[in-house]
């Protein structure tokens, strides 16, 4: 194998690594995208449940959801106020416009995201392609070294 054939195949092995690293890293942006659609559509219940709560009177019966399908029965004491985690295990007392602001700049921020990791999903997609049309040219070289070199002796 001559210097320039082991360019050829170094650079092969190269591209080999890039696409891999490149497909593992289009998979958890894969994963994060779901992420992120899962949290959307939790936010969004949320807010659905905030109007529920809003519209019913004090002293009204509902389900207060525990995790893991296990309910327990409650009662409204105050649908003016809602508590809300503030982050690092504060919680604090906002009434329900306020606490619909703040689902909706969430909703915001997580559709940024969204469209950020969406145009990065489809970068790495577009370089995954080039590499693959790259490596396919590059696997076809030897090929047509060969046949040239086998025409030759005919």
């Amino acid at each position: 194998m001559d210097k320039k054939e082991q360019e050829s195949e170094k650079e092969m092995q190269e591209k080999v690594i890039l696409y891999q690293l490149l497909q593992r890293h289009l998979e958890s942006l894969s994963q994060n995208a779901v992420m992120l659609e899962r949290r959307y559509e939790e936010i969004e219940a949320t807010r659905l449940a905030l109007e529920d709560i809003e519209k019913l009177k004090e002293k009204s019966e509902i389900l207060v959801p525990l995790g893991s399908g296990l309910f327990t029965y409650g009662k409204i004491t105050d649908s003016g106020k809602m508590l809300v985690d503030a982050g690092a295990g504060v919680f604090m007392d906002k009434d329900p416009e306020s606490s619909k602001r703040l689902l909706e700049d969430k909703k915001k921020e997580l559709e940024k995201l969204a469209k950020d990791m969406q145009d990065e999903i489809m970068d790495v997609s577009s370089r995954l392609n080039s590499i693959a049309i790259e490596l396919e040219g590059l696997s076809q070289e030897p090929e047509s070294k060969e046949k040239k070199h086998n025409h030759k002796h005919d």
